[in-house]
């Protein structure tokens, strides 16, 4: 199982978007159902964010962290099932 169709804010690879907070999400390929997930975030080529594991199955999530304009923001995500 793995996360693909990675997107922010409904774009594939964005170059500019006007969100301070935006919106990640994702598709799952491969057997298995997600039960949780964690997000990683790099931003100016520092680490940023770490989530932790969430225990969910929802495959969107808010990057709590404030961006400013000409931030450039990289994210991964890991899932986990049974």
């Amino acid at each position: 199982m793995k996360a693909v169709r990675l997107r922010t804010e409904f774009l594939n690879d964005p170059i500019g978007i006007d969100v301070r907070h935006p919106r990640i999400m994702w598709n799952v390929k491969g057997s298995g159902m997600q039960k949780a997930f964690q997000v990683k975030a790099i931003m100016n080529g520092k680490e940023c964010y770490e989530s932790g594991k969430i225990v969910s199955d929802e495959r969107m999530f808010r990057l709590p962290v404030e961006m400013k304009s000409r931030d450039i923001v990289e994210w991964s995500v890991l899932l986990f099932d049974d």
